[in-house]
């Protein structure tokens, strides 16, 4: 145990699980374990680059670290020309990760120790991931859904992650030879293998396959014992999935190959080739640089298709994606770095040939397991999750030190630099670690924050939010657009909910105040809609008090936000209402029509909207069409489980 217990692997390895347990929690940018597993993270990066002080840096010379490098400078550049620059500095962090992951393993000391262990720690966690997914489905079921996939997103991004693991430890079966390490290597196979089965992700399963598929015939040697350890594999491969279904039949009345082969499949299907085809008009109007990264949900609803029932966030391409937002260099530097992936792994099979059965699973298994994730990504958005980037950069450096070995060491040696310029060197370390650091830090203060102000509002009490509110905007990192918009909001209710005790002077302050605030918001952040909603709703409070055109400069918007997004609800019932006080009863009735064509928010956001719609219809006299539409009305609530009170007169 001496050789784990030394410095600085006894802090980084908690730290690198730390960090990926705080991962997989992470659901979105408001997520409140976003900032600890990054910070994690970079204090691992930190106690890795204070060691390489002390022991030496290298760094190597490839076309994938050339190209890697590039990746990573482009992203930063594609930040200076971003429309929502908090927005893309959020995802900034999270595709850096891969990168950072991969130079920070191979730069420093002992690098091939460093990515074994680190590798290793990260194959056991998705180890115990893949218990709990089987707990969750032998033990829970259905508590967490019929596809388990606690704590991640989705089962998809459940699947991705044990992907890779799941081709490493066939790897491993294939060449490892002393009974123990076949026993335990199956074992671990079988393990992530029934547990990816489990999430019933056919795009995952089709990868994995389609990797052993392409990979296994360079991990049989020409003797009988791998010929026999290839049957055994393609035998679990085949009878798990019958036996885990027969599983599902008898005890929980659940065919799991028949709802794999025709559930959601269709559906789906046609959600992707809309989202595709509309991702791609967007693309055309934003060829060469995009709309800045992390973006795409802003700008894809005004592209976006009436058969598109996704909910728009992702491409589910992420190449495709890539394009969209950051330009068409990004796409063209992604495939750039996988095909020096490639060239580079077969340069190191033929060098190695059948001499080193392990060292040529350990190339086999990281190119599998990063192989699987990438096929996948081209329908779905594996790489815009922060959890992903962890075992991806673990395994492209493990990958690395494998071929070097092979392929001989080509590094530029940093030792003596960073010895003559050790002050400078470690004043731009911690600028490099410091500066992340405060970002996180006020990114995860003021989003603390933005969470009770809005939690205070939706309460009435607008003292306590007010306090909120201030407390978002003195903790806002840059270009943190919900630090005005919730000054904003905050003046908007006390305006809609306290008018009768303000002044006229006091209303007008208030409202001058709101304006101003949100068009700071909107400047930073130009693509969502949402803030030009709120800027529309100030403009209808203000109407005959304030101002009197409200309902007009709240038309212009409210017309404008639909041209963006047809799905926003919001805006289509307060442009109704405004026609409907306007007497102007059939464009509101227009207005409300033409959001049946579109895919709604599920539950009571579609019902009422629904009944509101019908109610207008009959109030214009359509008797005929307000019955159908109660009718579907109805149906739609059976569908979503509601008991509501829909009558007719």
């Amino acid at each position: 145990m001496k050789k784990y217990i030394v410095f600085p692997w006894i802090l980084t390895l908690p730290l690198l699980m730390g960090a990926f347990g705080f991962g997989v929690f992470v659901h979105g940018t408001d997520s409140p374990f976003y900032a600890p597993s990054l910070f994690l993270l970079l204090l691992f990066g930190g106690f890795s680059f204070y060691d390489g002080l002390k022991s030496g840096f290298s760094l190597p010379r490839s076309p994938v670290v050339f190209l890697m490098l590039a990746y990573w400078l482009y992203l930063a550049v594609s930040l200076l020309w971003s429309t929502a620059l908090f927005t893309s500095s959020f995802f900034f962090f999270i595709f850096s990760m891969l990168p950072f992951l991969f130079f920070t393993l191979l730069s420093a000391s002992e690098p091939e120790k460093r990515t074994m262990w680190h590798c290793h720690a990260l194959w056991a966690a998705l180890g115990l991931l893949a218990i709990w997914i089987l707990m969750q489905f032998f033990v829970f079921y259905p508590d967490y859904g019929v596809r388990p996939h606690h704590p991640m997103l989705n089962p998809n991004s459940m699947a991705g992650l044990l992907n890779m693991g799941l081709l490493p430890a066939v790897a491993l079966f294939m060449s490892v030879k002393s009974r123990r390490n076949i026993l335990l290597s199956f074992c671990f196979f079988v393990l992530l293998y029934v547990a990816l089965l489990l999430t019933q992700s056919r795009g995952a399963v089709l990868s994995f396959l389609l990797t052993a598929f392409i990979l296994l015939p360079f991990m049989v040697r020409p003797f009988s014992a791998q010929k026999f350890k290839l049957l055994i594999i393609m035998a679990a491969i085949l009878i798990v999935p019958f036996l885990l279904n027969a599983y599902g039949v008898y005890f929980l009345d659940r065919d799991m190959i028949r709802a794999a082969q025709f559930g959601a499949g269709s559906a789906s299907l046609v959600d992707r080739v809309a989202l595709w085809s509309s991702s791609w008009r967007m693309i055309l109007d934003h060829f060469w640089t995009g709309t800045g990264l992390g973006t795409f949900y802003y700008y894809y609803p005004s592209y976006r298709l009436p058969v598109d029932s996704s909910d728009g966030f992702f491409a589910h391409m992420d190449p495709l994606q890539f394009w969209a937002e950051m330009g068409v260099l990004a796409p063209v530097l992604f495939y750039s770095i996988l095909t020096a992936i490639l060239f580079r792994t077969i340069r190191a099979l033929n060098v190695l040939q059948d001499t080193d059965p392990l060292m040529k699973a350990r190339i086999l298994g990281a190119f599998g397991g990063m192989l699987a994730l990438t096929l996948h990504t081209h329908i779905t958005f594996h790489l815009y999750i922060l959890v992903m980037m962890y075992p991806m950069g673990c395994l492209l450096a493990y990958w690395y030190v494998a071929t070097e070995k092979v392929l001989g060491h080509n590094r530029l040696d940093l030792t003596a630099w960073v010895a003559n310029k050790k002050k400078p060197v470690v004043a731009l370390g911690f600028l490099f670690f410091f500066l992340p650091s405060v970002w996180l830090l006020q990114m995860a203060l003021s989003g603390h924050f933005v969470h009770k102000a809005g939690a205070q509002m939706r309460a009435g009490n607008l003292e306590q939010a007010r306090i909120y509110a201030e407390y978002v905007t003195a903790f806002a990192p840059p270009g943190y657009f919900r630090a005005p918009e919730y000054e904003a909001l905050w003046r908007i209710q006390k305006l809609r909910t306290q008018n009768s005790t303000l002044s006229i002077e006091e209303q007008r302050v208030l409202y001058e105040e709101a304006h101003a605030f949100l068009e700071e918001a909107i400047q930073k952040n130009k693509g969502l809609v949402n803030l030009s909603n709120l800027q529309a709703k100030l403009y209808f409070f203000a109407q005959g008090t304030l101002i009197d055109d409200g309902y007009e400069k709240a038309v212009v918007i409210m017309e404008d936000v639909l041209r963006r997004n047809p799905l926003f609800l919001d805006a289509r019932m307060g442009l109704s209402m405004i026609y409907k006080r306007q007497g102007e009863l059939r464009k509101a009735l227009r207005v409300l029509e033409g959001g049946l064509l579109w895919p709604r928010a599920k539950g009571y956001p579609d019902i009422n909207f629904m009944v509101t719609t019908a109610q207008l219809r009959l109030q214009l006299g359509d008797k005929r069409g307000h019955d159908a539409l109660i009718a579907q009305t109805r149906a739609r609530a059976q569908i979503y489980g509601l008991t509501t009170n829909i009558s007719t007169p």
